[in-house]
């Protein structure tokens, strides 16, 4: 069980894009794009942001409508590492 929890637990980095997605979600009503993710970051390719939505949704940390821009959020589960 504490395995699972800990397969869970979201990196600095991954946590960091948790509260992006949460402040901006707050502030404008909306998530921010993949390119502002990249930006607010520091990182300079959108892939890399990808590939950290992609494990936070594997996660269950974040959560995404598929085929749908701007379109993330942050999960109850995701919350309680705000």
């Amino acid at each position: 069980m504490s395995e699972q929890v800990e397969t869970q637990t979201p990196s600095e980095r991954q946590l960091a894009l948790l509260r992006m997605v949460n402040t901006h979600v707050v502030a404008n009503g909306y998530p921010p794009s993949r390119r502002e993710i990249a930006m607010g970051l520091g990182v300079a390719s959108i892939h890399t942001v990808q590939g950290l939505v992609d494990i936070l949704i594997v996660k269950g940390l974040l959560s995404k409508k598929a085929r749908i821009s701007r379109s993330l959020f942050v999960t109850e589960a995701g919350r309680s590492f705000l």
